[in-house]
């Protein structure tokens, strides 16, 4: 099992595709960087793992709980922005 598990991730806003078949693990242990350019959708994609926007389609699940139907789910997921 994954500690985080990301299956055809999509979202769209006013009609505007910003993520479209988003899928990706990370490993219990593993140290992983979700990097591209501005624009990409890579705070929505961390916005719909921490649970404050849902997904258009698509399933994310953390230590194997749906994010979608299992709130205690995001107890186990936390972020830390950092600006420079």
């Amino acid at each position: 099992m994954n500690a985080v598990e990301v299956r055809g991730l999509s979202r769209s806003f006013n009609g505007r595709d910003i993520l479209r078949d988003v899928s990706f693990n990370v490993g219990h242990g593993e140290i992983f960087g979700y990097l591209g350019p501005n624009g990409a959708g890579k705070t929505t994609t961390i916005r719909i793992l921490l649970g404050l926007l849902s997904p258009g389609s698509g399933e994310v699940r953390v230590l194997g709980r749906d994010l979608a139907v299992d709130d205690d789910a995001r107890a186990h997921v936390g972020v830390l922005f950092e600006n420079n």
